[in-house]
């Protein structure tokens, strides 16, 4: 096939809108199909939050050293560029749920392809649906089991999409090869508005109990994107606001997260008309109906609000994946520093020009930068360590 990363592109669309866009688009393809090279190129800067990066015309005095160390990358791809302007046009159909769940814990059918490729097993924890993601071929190397819980994003509403199923089945695959034995566990949480966060967030807790109890002796992550991304942050900090001494994981892992539902800060109405995604009036539609009767500026669904220190005091790590063409990118920067004030540790890969959720469109290899932030998570992943 000519052009089968652009291809991939269309199939990616299809999947989600279920409408053809080869006509329509066949002859950008051919216009582009002979080029390959990056539309800006340079190196990743490591600096630490709050300090400022090698090579600004404004010098400040040394600060402290930093726990939270930030991975700045600015090169975009043509087909990046060229796959973020396709999607504008779709953005609502892409990111709408097709239906509203139905109260309680939805049950979930995995794709075939992750059937084929790993072991899924369903179970259910605490009223909760739990798949355990397995590779066909463990390792075998003696090292402690590392088990990931992931929250899927969808606006607190959708559930895990086929995207959402071959990242988590590549993590198994990619931890096994180059950690030891590992785990995923896809998390389906309850949704709204038929189970909104005043009554999700209980049963939430009542789960992680149980599965601390259940999975003592491993190393527990939690991860997740977008609202699962809220989630993995969220009920961790509520639970150990509660009580300090409460089991918790050894690290969070968050790709794009939204962590202040008031959705206030100045820079998002500018940002809004940039995202390829996602926009302000969507995400203040989502943020109302997951927070139900509580007020958005609520700790307990508004992660930046909460009491971060906790985190430090139990060495918990937290890392995570922010675009810079994100319309949540401006308030996940301030969580992020907040983090560091709070000397928390982890590393943040921050990418200027990338969308909401960029890396779970790797499998499609359409967007390098998608597949290289992958593998900066899977190396993410092996180095939480407690």
């Amino acid at each position: 096939m000519k052009y089968p990363k652009l291809v991939d592109f269309i199939d990616f669309i299809s999947a989600y809108s279920h409408v053809s866009l080869h006509d329509a688009i066949s002859d950008s393809i051919v216009a582009f199909s002979h080029s390959s090279t990056s539309m800006s190129d340079s190196a990743p800067q490591t600096i630490s939050a709050g300090s400022t990066p090698a090579g600004d015309a404004e010098s400040k005095p040394e600060s402290p050293p930093r726990t939270t160390a930030i991975d700045k990358r600015t090169s975009r791809n043509w087909r990046t560029y060229l796959t973020y302007n396709f999607m504008k046009p779709f953005a609502e159909r892409l990111v709408t749920p097709s239906e509203v769940q139905p109260a309680g814990s939805p049950e979930l059918t995995p794709p075939s392809g992750v059937s084929s490729s790993c072991i899924v097993e369903h179970r259910v924890v605490a009223d909760i649906n739990v798949y355990d993601i397995t590779s066909r071929h463990p390792s075998t190397a003696e090292v402690k089991q590392k088990r990931i819980f992931y929250f899927c994003g969808g606006g607190w509403s959708g559930l895990p999409t086929p995207d959402h199923w071959k990242m988590c089945a590549h993590f198994v695959q990619e931890l096994n090869r180059k950690h030891g034995v590992a785990v995923v566990s896809l998390v389906s949480y309850p949704l709204a508005p038929n189970t909104p966060a005043p009554v999700a967030l209980p049963m939430l807790q009542k789960w992680y109990h149980e599965v601390f109890s259940i999975h003592a002796n491993e190393d527990i992550i939690f991860a997740g994107d977008s609202s699962g991304g809220n989630i993995a942050l969220a009920l961790p900090l509520h639970v150990l606001h509660t009580n300090l001494a409460t089991p918790c994981p050894i690290g969070i892992l968050a790709i794009s997260p939204s962590v202040d539902l008031r959705h206030e800060h100045p820079d998002l109405e500018a940002l809004s008309k940039k995202d390829p995604l996602l926009s302000l009036d969507r995400i203040n539609v989502t943020a109302t109906g997951w927070c139900g009767e509580w007020s958005r500026g609520d700790p307990r669904v508004s992660p930046t609000l909460a009491e971060l220190s906790v985190l430090r005091e139990r060495n918990v790590i937290v890392s995570g994946v922010l675009g810079e063409m994100d319309v949540l990118s401006p308030e996940a920067e301030v969580f992020v520093d907040k983090l560091a004030e709070n000397r928390v540790r982890g590393r943040w890969l921050v990418w200027e020009r990338q969308m909401h959720c960029f890396p779970l469109m790797f499998s499609y290899k359409v967007v390098p930068e998608a597949v290289e932030a992958v593998k900066w998570i899977v190396d993410e992943l092996i180095g939480f360590t407690p």
